[in-house]
């Protein structure tokens, strides 16, 4: 009689321990997929961080580019145009004296 409830008492104790085993297993997996995903959101919350700042420094990089290139262009503008007058009033100048030599030479005493 003793023996069957001894044998009763070995045999729950094993299965009381058994399921606390699997618990455990089964908090340790759930552990580890937590982590698990854990780790793979802030890998992409890395990604994109990185992916916005790439894109940021490009658009800078872009404007950046884009105004000195129209500041060079007005630059060589202005002095294409500052040129072209002083070369039209070079060369208006030049004729007035040339003109008025001729109005000196022919009406001169």
């Amino acid at each position: 009689m003793y023996t069957i409830i001894i044998i009763i008492i070995i045999i729950i104790i094993i299965i009381i321990i058994i399921i606390i085993i699997i618990i455990i297993i089964i908090i340790i997996i759930i552990i580890i997929i937590i982590i698990i995903i854990i780790i793979i959101i802030i890998i992409i919350i890395i990604v994109i961080v990185v992916v916005v700042v790439v894109v940021v420094v490009v658009i800078i990089i872009i404007i950046t580019t884009i105004i000195i290139v129209v500041v060079v262009v007005v630059f060589f503008f202005f002095i294409v145009v500052v040129l072209l007058l002083i070369i039209i009033t070079t060369i208006i100048n030049y004729l007035f004296t040339i003109f008025i030599t001729q109005i000196q030479h022919t009406y001169s005493p």
